[in-house]
């Protein structure tokens, strides 16, 4: 970024682990459709080696320029994208005749993930742990109602209405993460089942503590 080097990814390679000779890359999302990135793409340079901040840099002066010709000099480059094009649904590569980039109306997954787990980049930050927070306190509602519902009118013994109660919470988690591996904005993950699963359980434990609940009155007597 401005000719010094921002950020860097050590676990990942462009292509890691491919040894055929059919690669598609997917820019400004994943392959599952869960990291959109939102944005304006103004051009794409590819290279099957590492550059320099200088050469980094120094070709973007070039891209600012207009200097395709220079940028075409420059060691190990396979692709050229400066989207020149201004319609149509195709991105044709300045560098070779080949890997046309292709502009879809609609995104699709090219990959659904259904309850997936945490990956090698997992990272405890303040997203995730704000993600959790609310998928537990937005199922707290849940338990602590369906507890009382089926208490008051199903006249389930206590311990058969919490059961059901935390059955049901973690069945609707359950439909609501598969459902969500078909939305390319969003991704089933297994972490949301189980924030959601304790969000139930802790709802169905403060009704059972909740000093001034008129069923408990009514079921003494």
């Amino acid at each position: 970024m401005n000719g010094k080097l921002a950020q860097t990814y050590s676990r990942h390679r462009l292509l890691s682990g491919n040894r055929s000779g059919n690669v598609r890359l997917i820019l400004g999302n994943s392959p599952t459709g869960e990291s959109c990135w939102n944005g304006n793409l103004m051009g794409l340079a590819i290279y099957n080696r590492a550059l320099s901040a200088d050469q980094v840099s120094g070709d973007y002066r070039s891209w600012l320029g207009n200097d395709y010709a220079m940028i075409k000099r420059s060691d190990g480059l396979v692709g050229l994208y400066p989207f020149t094009e201004r319609k149509g649904s195709m991105v044709h590569n300045e560098a070779t005749e080949s890997d046309t980039l292709i502009i879809p109306e609609i995104f699709k997954p090219l990959q659904r993930k259904f309850l997936s787990l945490p990956g090698p980049d997992f990272r405890w930050n303040v997203s995730f742990v704000q993600d959790v927070t609310i998928n537990i306190l937005g199922f707290i509602p849940f338990g602590f109602y369906f507890s009382a519902l089926f208490l008051k009118t199903a006249r389930q013994r206590r311990l058969s209405a919490y059961m059901i109660t935390a059955i049901l919470g973690m069945g609707l988690s359950l439909a609501i993460e598969l459902s969500q591996a078909y939305l390319p904005t969003r991704d089933s993950s297994l972490a949301d089942v189980v924030s959601n699963s304790v969000g139930t359980i802790l709802g169905i434990v403060i009704f059972q503590i909740f000093p001034q609940n008129p069923i408990h009155h009514r079921m003494r007597r």
